[in-house]
């Protein structure tokens, strides 16, 4: 057992999520408190890295935890980030579809990205993994469009879904979907997938695609 007052909280530096969790933490309770993943740096330090509400707690009471450490000499501070965020993805329920695919982008093995989570425990046909692991297909400039705001989840993932090998089609049609939210339209993920699929039809720069019968928008 840790105590917890041994263990410091640096969220800027290891808190992975940018959403708020949906769980209520109260007073301490060991028994409910589970374990924690923590990281010590090469001076001694222990960090938390998946445990940041419940560690406020634990030192309020003046509790000792029960901790899985990481080591510096073994697990670099991003690797533990990495690790705390595949736990966090794991054991929370309302992790945000963005900050997974943030995390699959950021340490996911190229190659078979449910594979992946499905080795660490993550069922990938929950809606949340579904989406994140689509979003986590897009470039960075499309995906820093989802992370703005500019394009709704169904319709990006629908997007990466169909044109994640066709980069300049995804742009165009990430840029129209935007196009749509601005005006208060915003593309369905089911407008969005057939878009996108005459889109990858092109087989001519000089063919163009039209959305007059379908969405009621010129080119």
């Amino acid at each position: 057992d840790i105590p917890a007052q041994d263990v410091k909280l640096a969220p800027e530096r290891f808190q992975f999520r940018t959403t708020k969790s949906e769980a209520v933490f109260g007073e301490w309770r060991t028994d409910l408190a589970g374990d924690f993943l923590l990281w010590r740096d090469k001076s001694g330090q222990l960090y938390v890295i998946d445990g940041h509400h419940r560690l406020p707690l634990a030192q309020k009471a003046g509790a000792k935890i029960k901790g899985i450490v990481l080591d510096e000499a073994q697990v670099s501070a991003r690797d533990a980030m990495g690790e705390g965020a595949l736990r966090n993805i794991v054991t929370s329920p309302d992790v945000d579809p963005v900050d997974i695919a943030r995390m699959l982008k950021a340490w996911a093995p190229k190659g078979d990205v449910k594979e992946y989570l499905t080795a660490a425990g993550v069922g990938t046909t929950m809606q949340r993994t579904k989406l994140g692991v689509a979003l986590a297909k897009l470039p960075d400039g499309a995906f820093d469009m989802v992370r703005a705001g500019e394009v709704d989840l169904p319709a990006a993932a629908a997007i990466a879904n169909e044109l994640s090998q066709f980069p300049a089609q995804l742009m165009k049609a990430m840029q129209r979907a935007a196009e749509r939210q601005a005006a208060g339209t915003p593309m369905s993920g089911p407008e969005a997938t057939s878009f996108a699929r005459q889109l990858r039809s092109v087989t001519s720069s000089s063919e163009t695609v039209t959305e007059a019968g379908m969405f009621g928008i010129e080119t």
